[in-house]
């Protein structure tokens, strides 16, 4: 009866351990924005929706003159989906 208890306890805890989910980084999409000046409130807008969208600011990538520049966010990417 013990060994029959000692086992079950084993297959539970390998069982367990190898349905775990992997601790592998997750896989992120890119996307670039541009932003001209323009008002503050069209920003917070722009910016908001962004981020309503999943979309977390990474960095500026370029200027574009000396009136805009580019945007970098990134997004966690959803499984089977290709940018």
């Amino acid at each position: 009866m013990k060994k029959l208890l000692y086992f079950s306890i084993l297959l539970s805890i390998l069982l367990s351990t190898f349905s775990c989910k992997s601790d592998q980084e997750p896989s992120y999409e890119y996307k670039v924005e541009e932003f001209q000046r323009e008002g503050a409130t069209r920003f917070e807008n722009r910016l908001n929706t962004l981020a309503n969208d999943g979309w977390s600011y990474v960095g500026e990538l370029t200027a574009n003159g000396i009136n805009g520049r580019y945007i970098v966010f990134k997004r966690k990417q959803e499984k089977g989906k290709q940018p």
